[in-house]
C-alpha cells in the first residue's frame, strides 16, 4: 500500500520535542505572553502531512489531504522571561479533491494566517501585566473575502503564589474561535512546577508533563473544542526517543459564498509513534515514524454550539518525518 509522508520543521524541544507547543495550529497570542528560557531568542513550529489518496465517504469523490503549518516567535528585545514577542501562525489546508467531482460546500484549501504583538506592561503589587493584539484571516479564498478577517486581543496577569505555584488571569478576544468568537472570555489556570512534574490546571488549557521514571516522559494537554495531545516518550540513549502520540484537532474557516454568521469547521484525530534523533545540545532533532488520521470530518454552523455534520473524509495512514530547531 502506498504511504504518504509528512514533514515537520519545528523548534521548541520538550517531552521528546515540542515545548508547550501542538503540533498544528498553536495560537499566536499565547506564543507571544509565554515565558522564554533563557538563551532563545526564535523558536518556531513548521509541520506538514500529506495523507495517502483517499475519498470523501458520503460522495466517494476523490480527495487526498495535505495540511501545512508554519507557526514560531521572534523576541524583539530581551528583557527578561517575559519579553516583547511577535509570533505568527499559518495553516494551510488542501483537501486534494476531484475538479469532476467536487461535492457541494467542500472547497479545494483552506487557510488561516495569523501574527500577534505582545509586550509585558510591568509589575504592580506582585502581579506581572501584558497584552497583546493581532489579527488574522480564516477562509478558502485567500486574501479576498473581509468576513473571515478576524482579531485577537488578550489582557493576562501572573501572580507568583509560591516558588513552584503561579496564578494566571487573563481576558482573551478571538474573533475565529470556535466557541463564542464574538465575546471575550475569562479564564485563569494555575501552574505549578518541579523537577519531575508540571502542571497547568484551569481554563480554557489543562497540561501535564510527568517524568515518572528518569528516562520516560508523559505529555497530555487538552483545550475545550479546538485540541487534545497525548505524547510518550522514552529515552533509550541520550541523542535517541522512542515515541507514541494521539492528537486531535479542529479549525474553523470562513467561506467566501457563506454568510457573515456562518462558518466550516474541520476536526481530525491521530495515532503516531516513531523515534526522535537529537543533536547540537537538544536544539535540532529529526523525527521519523508513522500513523493513522480517522475522525476526518466537516461541518458548518456559527460555533461549535450548532455545527451540523457536512462531509468525511476516509480514513488514511501516513509516515511522519520532523526536522527540528531552535535558538
Amino acid at each position: 500500500m502506498k504511504i504518504a509522508i509528512a514533514i515537520t520543521l519545528g523548534t521548541a524541544l520538550a517531552a521528546g520535542l515540542s515545548a508547550g507547543a501542538r503540533s498544528f495550529g498553536f495560537s499566536p497570542q499565547n506564543l507571544t505572553l509565554s515565558p522564554w528560557p533563557n538563551g532563545l531568542h526564535v523558536q518556531t513550529w513548521n509541520n506538514g502531512l500529506l495523507e495517502n489518496k483517499s475519498h470523501v465517504r458520503n460522495s466517494g469523490a476523490p480527495a487526498q489531504l495535505e495540511l501545512w503549518n508554519f507557526s514560531g516567535r521572534v523576541r524583539l528585545a530581551n528583557t527578561g522571561k517575559y519579553s516583547p514577542t511577535a509570533a505568527y501562525h499559518s495553516l494551510y489546508l488542501g483537501l486534494g479533491l476531484g475538479l469532476d467531482s467536487n461535492p457541494p460546500l467542500l472547497p479545494h484549501q483552506l487557510v488561516n494566517d495569523a501574527l500577534s504583538v505582545g509586550m509585558p506592561l510591568g509589575e504592580f503589587a506582585g502581579w506581572g501585566f501584558g497584552v497583546s493584539v493581532g489579527a488574522g484571516y480564516a477562509g478558502n479564498s485567500p486574501f479576498n473575502d473581509p468576513h473571515a478577517v478576524y482579531g485577537m486581543a488578550r489582557v493576562s496577569a501572573q501572580h507568583r503564589l509560591s516558588r513552584r505555584n503561579q496564578l494566571d488571569v487573563f481576558l482573551d478576544y478571538n474573533g475565529n474561535r470556535q466557541l463564542l468568537p464574538d465575546a471575550p472570555l475569562p479564564a485563569l489556570e494555575i501552574q505549578h512546577k518541579q523537577p519531575h512534574l508540571r502542571w497547568m490546571l484551569g481554563f480554557p488549557d489543562e497540561d501535564i508533563r510527568w517524568r515518572p521514571l528518569p528516562r520516560l516522559v508523559i505529555h497530555v494537554d487538552y483545550q475545550p473544542v479546538v485540541s487534545g495531545e497525548a505524547d510518550i516518550d522514552y529515552r533509550l540513549l541520550r541523542w535517541l526517543h522512542v515515541f507514541g502520540k494521539f492528537e486531535s484537532s479542529s479549525w474553523a474557516f470562513h467561506l467566501d459564498y457563506y454568510s457573515s454568521t456562518q462558518r466550516l469547521f474541520f476536526a481530525m484525530s491521530r495515532i503516531e509513534g516513531g523515534v526522535r534523533f537529537f543533536a547540537w545540545r537538544k536544539r535540532l532533532a529529526v523525527e521519523v515514524g508513522g500513523g493513522y488520521a480517522f475522525n476526518q470530518a466537516l461541518s458548518e454552523g456559527y460555533d461549535a454550539r450548532d455545527e451540523q455534520p457536512v462531509s468525511q473524509i476516509a480514513n488514511s495512514a501516513f509516515a511522519l518525518v520532523t526536522l527540528a530547531v531552535r535558538f
